[in-house]
């Protein structure tokens, strides 16, 4: 459950980033405060002396700013989107034909 509260993160900092584009963010200032934070937070993850009680928040923080990444770098590129959204489900796709196989439910 935790991991999936990580994971959805990223599709909010996605959700945000396109948001903010599409409000007249600059692509370039997205891509640095997504990997300014993301190295902040990454700090935080690993930090050994960190509280295990703020590792969850620190690594929803990281998938989130991180999910501002493919809102700033694939603007303007429908074309990438479009190849990267089929590839996407041709992969899930055969990933569950192996899983058929394998009896991995």
């Amino acid at each position: 459950m935790a991991t999936a509260l990580v994971v959805a993160g990223n599709a909010l900092g996605n959700l945000l980033g396109a948001l903010l584009l599409h409000r007249g963010a600059w692509r370039w200032w997205l891509i640095l405060l997504a990997f300014v934070m993301m190295l902040v937070c990454s700090g935080g993850i690993f930090l050994p002396t960190q509280s295990v009680i703020w590792k969850l928040p620190v690594a929803f923080s990281f998938n989130f700013f991180g999910g501002f990444l493919p809102a700033a770098i694939l603007a303007r590129t429908y074309w990438l989107m479009a190849v990267c959204s089929v590839a996407g489900v041709g992969l899930a796709i055969w990933l569950r034909s192996i899983e058929k196989r394998l009896v991995i439910e």
